[in-house]
């Protein structure tokens, strides 16, 4: 039973790294810099630690991957919200200031 404790910090200390990206997310209003294939990748895992998890009858991995999971769906909510703000592009048309033909630059 003591040595679960180890499993209920350790799980404890992994629900924190997820919170700075939470509350940047929800500062910034959005999530175009975030791995969309990284956060499906953490699903997968997430699942199938808290499958095995609940059969070995080990309560802080499956509290704690729970908890894991509760946040990449959070995050993955803020990319649902934050989707339109991410994507969305204005077109400025500048008006001509000279009878100059516009030049063509190459980069």
């Amino acid at each position: 039973m003591t040595i679960r404790i180890f499993g209920w910090i350790g799980g404890g200390m992994a629900l924190v790294y997820n919170i700075p990206q939470l509350y940047r997310n929800y500062q910034r209003k959005t999530c175009d810099d975030i791995s969309k294939s990284s956060l499906c990748l953490r699903v997968i895992s997430y699942i199938l630690y808290i499958i095995h998890g609940w059969l070995i009858e080990d309560p802080p991995l499956l509290w704690m991957t729970l908890g894991g999971m509760i946040q990449i769906i959070i995050i993955w909510i803020q990319i649902v919200m934050y989707h339109d703000k991410c994507h969305k592009t204005e077109t400025v048309i500048m008006p001509q200031t000279s009878m100059d033909p516009i030049e063509t630059v190459t980069v």
